[in-house]
């Protein structure tokens, strides 16, 4: 059952004590809040479900002129049973018909579900007093069984409370099926920190496995970066027969400022010749054109020059 169905609340009265009771006015608070038990209060909004710590505010009780109880302010704590649309609730079975299941919540309390708020997947029996499902053998609702259901409706009639329930929501049922069906699922998977291995063993999570190596991308590039600062570390020290090899190779290369601006001339000398070639060849290609389309039209036009005369 939902936690929250049942709550604690400091609550006052005005009791109307009877002169009958004035002998024992303990007595007649106590009367009095029996009288609360188990209805509907409008006030809080809720049953009462039991009382306790009552006690009066007055140190001389006052009558009234045109009736004669004795009226007194009463403090007490409440025990509340406040059930919502929605809540989950837990009714032991007390009938079973054909077309609905009848239970008691919390020893006292009626609830009733109906056949059409029943899943599909449960069948009645009468001859059993039962409602069986088809799809789990075991599951199995009659007389005495603990039964799970989600709350749909709930109607108070002169102070008597009805709940009115479902079993179409997924996790509801026989109490024991539905603890079994969610202990198998809570089996079934893996802790958070981890995935679960053949051998019992779990692998680490990948959070875990992306820190460890985040961290030692961080050391790497710590260490590189010192590296280069230092210089020295990046490469081993030449000695003078290398360094002399490599000095000769650069200057072989052209390692200096006039070279370079002698290579982009050069390149663009090339660049220039390729473009002029480039335009000859399509001139070329479009005198040869030209030379062509002239020749088809000088066909055509005696091509037709002599028709004409054929004709005439």
């Amino acid at each position: 059952m939902d936690s929250n169905c049942l709550q604690k609340v400091d609550a006052r009265f005005q009791i109307e004590l009877h002169p009958s009771k004035l002998h024992n006015v303990e007595d007649g608070v106590d009367e009095q809040m029996n009288n609360l038990l188990l209805r509907y209060n409008e006030e809080f909004e809720g049953i009462v479900m039991a009382y306790s710590n009552v006690t009066s505010s007055n140190k001389a009780a006052s009558i009234h002129p045109y009736f004669p109880f004795v009226h007194l302010d009463v403090r007490a704590q409440l025990l509340l049973f406040k059930p919502v649309v929605g809540n989950m609730l837990v009714g032991e079975v007390i009938k079973v018909g054909a077309d609905f299941i009848g239970l008691l919540v919390l020893g006292v309390l009626n609830a009733s579900i109906a056949a059409e708020s029943i899943h599909s997947e449960f069948k009645c029996s009468l001859q059993n007093q039962s409602w069986s499902s088809t799809k789990e053998a075991g599951h199995v609702i009659q007389v005495g069984t603990l039964v799970k259901f989600e709350v749909v409706k709930m109607q108070e009639q002169a102070g008597f409370f009805t709940i009115y329930g479902s079993l179409l929501k997924r996790g509801t049922g026989a109490l024991d099926q539905v603890r079994a069906a969610g202990a198998g699922a809570e089996a079934e998977e893996p802790a958070s920190g981890g995935k679960a291995l053949k051998n019992g063993a779990r692998k680490p999570a990948n959070t875990a496995v992306a820190g460890a190596t985040g961290a030692t991308n961080g050391k790497k590039s710590k260490g590189s970066s010192k590296a280069a600062a230092d210089g020295d570390l990046l490469s081993p020290p030449l000695n003078k027969g290398e360094a002399g090899k490599h000095k000769d190779k650069s200057q072989k290369v052209g390692m200096s400022p006039g070279n370079g601006v002698e290579a982009a001339g050069k390149s663009e000398k090339k660049r220039e010749k390729k473009e002029k070639k480039r335009g000859k060849e399509d001139a070329g290609a479009k005198s040869e054109d030209d030379t062509a389309a002239a020749g088809k039209h000088q066909a055509n036009s005696g091509e037709k020059s002599s028709k004409k005369a054929r004709k005439q």
